[in-house]
């Protein structure tokens, strides 16, 4: 919940300084959950789940390398848009 109390703040003070339509706000996270691989009992326990994706963190496989995104620009990004994937992150740089 501190995430969401966060960026609430940020977005409450874009509002009152009358730049929320002039902002690009964008969120992201690391890559995957971090997953134990044996332990004391010889057994492997997740720290998080990637599912459905395969894998987790350091690996190559989807749980490992794929993150969340999220990006909010009022008049510019149609609500609700979504994308199954962007192919890599210099594609936000494009003009």
């Amino acid at each position: 919940m501190e995430i969401d109390w966060s960026v609430g703040q940020v977005l409450d003070k874009l509002k009152q300084l009358n730049l929320e339509t002039n902002t690009l706000v964008m969120f992201s996270s690391d890559n995957g959950p971090w997953y134990r691989r044996g332990n004391a009992n010889n057994t492997n326990r997740a720290c998080g789940s990637g599912y459905p994706l395969r894998e987790s963190k350091g690996t190559t496989g989807d749980g490992g390398m794929r993150v969340p995104f999220l990006a909010r620009w009022p008049g510019q990004i149609r609500v609700e848009r979504s994308r199954r994937a962007w192919p890599a992150w210099w594609t936000l740089c494009r003009p």
